[in-house]
C-alpha cells in the first residue's frame, strides 16, 4: 500500500492497492518480508482471474516466483509456492503451465518438497505439480524428475499411516454429533490431502500417455520402489472395513458406515484406484513388451463354425487345449521374484477390485476398478487366464452384468468398460456360457433401437458402448446356437439390420461390428430355417459384410485375442487439460484397425463427460473447486 498526503486541507492521497507491476516488482526485493508479502498479495490477486493470469505471465511474474522456490526464507517459498497454484489452476492457463515449466519450476518445486518439513508447503507443492501435470507438454518432465520425490517424500510415508484406526479418527467415529457434521459437510478428509495431490499427479501422468516411449515411462512407475504397496495399502483401507466388519464393530466406533463412506469414496482412492488402471495396462510387456506384434494363428479349420454339444465341437475343444498347452503364449513364464509389480494381478488384489465395484459410489472410482479387471484379462499369459476364472469363482460376474443393467450408468463410459471387460472375460469358454446366458439381453439393449428416431450424431460415448456391445455378442453368439437364438429373441438382429441398412448416420466402425457379427449368426445353419420363416434372408446377413470386404470371423483363440499393437494413438482432448483434483482423459485409438477381432481391449486412460448440454461430449473436465489464496 502507499500512503497520500492533505495539500491545502484537500487530500491528494491515500493508502492505495499497488498496481499488477509494483507488486511484480516487489518479487525482487531485497527484503524478504517484502517479497513474501508480495507473493501473497500476487496469489490473491489471480484468484479466480484470468487476465490478472496472463498478464503476470507478461510481466515476467512467473520467472521471478520460481526463483524465490530457492529463498531459504520459510515464509517466501510459501507464499511463492500459493501464488504459482493460483497461476497454474484452470483449463485455460496451460500457457501459464508452459511458462512455469520453461523457467526451471519442475526441478525447483521437487527441490523444495525434499527439503521441507512443513506440510502446509508440501500440500502447495504437490498441488502446484497437480495441476501442471494436466497439461500434457508437461508430464513427461514431472515424471522423470519427480516421480523418485513424489513416492519417497509423500506417497510411501503417508500411505504407511493407519488411516481406519488413528486416535483423531476414532474420536471422531465414537461421536455420533461429529461423524454426522463430517458427513453433512461432505469431509472425506482421513487421507492427507498431500497424499491426495501427490496420487493426482501420478493419476496424470500415467494416462494418456503420448512420450516417445511409452513402454519406458510404465516401466518407470511399476519399477518405482514402494509405489505399487503404497497404493494398494492406501485401497487396502478402503476395503478393509468390509473384510473385517466384526473386528471395528468390537472397537466401538459407532458409525462404521462413515468410515467406509469417507475411505471408498476419496479422491485419494479414486486416484490409486485410476493409477493402478493404467499400470495394468498391457502388463504382459512385463515380460516381453512385443507379446502381441507377432501372434499365432490356431492351426484349425477357420472356415466353419463348430457348435457347442457336437462331437467335431468337442473335438475342436481338445486341439484347441492342446495348442494352449504347447504353442500358444499362455505358458508364458511368469515373474515370480517378489518384485512388487506382481502385486498388480494377485489375486488379493482381484479381491479388492470387486469390492470396489460393489460398494463405492463415485463413477470415476467404480470406472477405474472395472478397467483394471479389463486390463488384466485382456493378455495372452496365464495369469490373464487365472483371473478371467477367478472373477467367475468370485461371483463377479454378475457385479459386472448390474453395471450394464443399470440405469444409473447409462451412457456413460463405466457401460462401455463393462462391456469390454465381459468380452474379454468370455473368452473362458465358462463365462461366455454365463455371459450369454444372463447378459445378453441387456447387450442387446445397447444397440440403437429401430423405434426411435436416429441420432443426429452419435457421441463417442455410445460408439464406445455399441461396440464394445457387437463385440461381446460375437464372442457368445459364434459356437452357440442357444445364444445366437437368444439375441435374435431379445431383438438383435433387428438393430444389427437396422445398423446396416442405415449406415449413413452410423459411424464405420459400427456398421462394420454390426456386419461382422450378422455374418456370423448366418453361419449357424441349423437356425437357417427360424430366420427364414420370419422373412429374412441369407443376404441381410451377409450382404454388407462382402460389399464392406470384411474377412470371415474365426473361432481360433489367436483371432479372438487379436489386438492393436500397443503402441495406440491417442485422440486430442476436446477442451484444454485439467487442473488440480482431475484428471487427464482421451479416447485411445488402434492404429488403423476397424475389424471385430482387432477391438482395443485395453483400458489405460480415464474419461467423463462435462455438466450441461454437452454432457455426451469426452472432454477434460475442470475442478469443481476454486483456485485458493490466502
Amino acid at each position: 500500500m502507499k500512503k497520500y498526503k492533505k495539500q491545502n486541507g484537500i487530500v491528494v492521497g491515500g493508502w492505495r492497492n499497488p498496481t499488477l507491476p509494483e507488486v511484480i516488482d516487489y518479487l525482487g526485493h531485497q527484503s524478504n518480508e517484502i517479497r513474501a508479502n508480495a507473493a501473497a498479495y500476487l496469489q490473491h490477486l489471480c484468484y479466480q482471474d484470468d487476465h490478472i493470469k496472463a498478464e503476470t505471465r507478461h510481466l515476467g511474474g512467473i520467472a521471478k516466483l520460481v526463483n524465490l522456490l530457492n529463498s531459504d526464507c520459510h515464509e517466501v517459498h510459501k507464499n511463492s509456492c500459493g501464488a504459482l497454484r493460483n497461476l497454474s489452476y484452470g483449463k485455460t492457463n496451460d500457457e501459464n503451465k508452459i511458462e512455469i515449466k520453461e523457467k526451471g519450476g519442475i526441478p525447483a518445486l521437487v527441490r523444495l518438497l525434499k527439503r521441507s518439513q512443513d506440510e502446509s508447503v508440501k500440500e502447495t507443492i504437490t498441488a502446484v505439480l497437480w495441476n501442471l501435470s494436466s497439461c500434457e507438454e508437461i508430464k513427461e518432465q514431472i515424471l522423470y524428475e519427480g516421480l523418485s520425490a513424489l513416492v519417497k517424500h509423500i506417497i510411501v510415508p503417508y500411505a504407511k499411516l493407519d488411516i481406519l484406526n488413528s486416535q483423531n479418527n476414532r474420536a471422531i467415529y465414537s461421536n455420533p454429533t461429529k461423524s454426522n457434521q463430517r458427513l453433512l459437510a461432505n469431509d472425506y478428509s482421513n487421507y492427507p490431502i498431500v497424499l491426495t495431490n501427490a496420487t493426482g499427479v501420478l493419476r496424470n501422468c500415467s494416462s494418456n500417455l503420448q512420450f516417445s516411449n511409452c513402454y519406458e515411462a510404465r516401466k518407470k512407475l511399476r519399477d518405482s520402489e514402494g509405489l505399487i504397496e503404497s497404493l494398494l495399502r492406501i485401497v487396502d483401507q478402503a476395503v478393509e472395513p468390509y473384510a473385517n466388519e466384526s473386528y471395528y464393530k468390537k472397537q466401538q466406533i459407532v458409525n462404521l458406515d462413515l468410515i467406509v463412506k469417507d475411505n471408498m469414496n476419496s479422491k485419494c482412492v479414486e486416484n490409486c484406484m485410476c493409477i493402478l488402471r493404467n499400470l495394468s495396462f498391457r502388463l504382459q510387456e512385463i515380460v516381453d513388451p512385443n507379446y502381441d506384434r507377432d501372434v499365432k494363428p490356431f492351426p484349425g479349420d477357420e472356415k466353419t463354425v463348430k457348435c457347442v454339444g457336437t462331437s467335431s465341437g468337442k473335438k475342436r475343444k481338445n486341439l484347441e487345449e492342446e495348442f494352449l498347452n504347447t504353442v500358444y503364449p499362455y505358458n508364458m513364464a511368469v515373474p515370480n521374484e517378489g518384485k512388487a509389480q506382481e502385486l498388480l494381478w494377485s489375486l488379493s488384489t482381484l479381491n479388492k477390485y470387486l469390492i470396489i465395484i460393489k460398494e463405492s459410489t463415485v463413477r470415476d472410482t467404480i470406472e477405474a476398478a472395472v478397467g483394471c479387471l479389463q486390463n488384466l484379462t485382456a493378455c495372452y499369459w496365464r495369469p490373464s487366464v487365472v483371473i478371467r476364472q477367478e472373477i467367475r469363482r468370485l461371483k463377479g460376474l454378475p457385479t459386472l452384468v448390474h453395471l450394464l443393467k443399470s440405469d444409473e450408468y447409462e451412457d456413460e463410459p463405466i457401460v462401455s468398460v463393462t462391456a469390454i471387460a465381459l468380452r474379454n472375460l468370455a473368452i473362458d469358454a465358462k463365462n461366455r456360457e454365463l455371459i450369454g446366458k444372463y447378459a445378453m439381453k441387456d447387450l442387446v439393449a445397447k444397440l440403437p433401437d429401430p423405434h426411435r428416431p436416429l441420432p443426429f450424431r452419435l457421441s463417442v460415448l455410445n460408439e464406445d458402448t455399441i461396440t464394445a456391445s457387437l463385440a461381446c455378442i460375437n464372442e457368445c453368439i459364434k459356437s452357440n446356437d442357444d445364444f445366437v437364438k437368444s439375441c435374435y429373441h431379445e431383438g438383435g438382429v433387428k438393430r444389427m439390420i437396422y445398423i446396416t441398412r442405415n449406415g449413413q448416420h452410423f459411424p464405420i466402425k459400427i456398421v462394420k461390428y454390426a456386419a461382422h457379427v450378422l455374418a456370423s449368426m448366418w453361419k449357424h445353419k441349423n437356425l437357417h430355417d427360424l430366420l427364414k420363416k420370419d422373412g429374412y434372408k441369407e443376404t441381410d446377413f451377409t450382404n454388407v459384410a462382402k460389399q464392406m470386404g470384411l474377412k470371415s470371423q474365426s473361432t481360433s483363440p489367436a483371432n479372438t485375442l487379436h489386438r492393436p499393437r500397443g503402441d495406440v494413438n491417442m485422440k486430442p482432448s476436446m477442451s484444454g487439460a485439467t487442473s488440480k483434483k482431475t484428471k487427464s482423459k482421451a479416447k485411445s485409438q488402434p492404429k488403423g484397425s476397424d475389424d471385430l477381432n482387432e477391438m482395443p481391449i485395453y483400458s489405460q486412460v480415464q474419461r467423463t463427460h462435462t455438466n450441461g448440454s454437452n454432457k455426451n461430449l469426452i472432454v477434460t473436465n475442470g475442478s469443481t473447486n476454486a483456485d485458493s489464496w490466502v
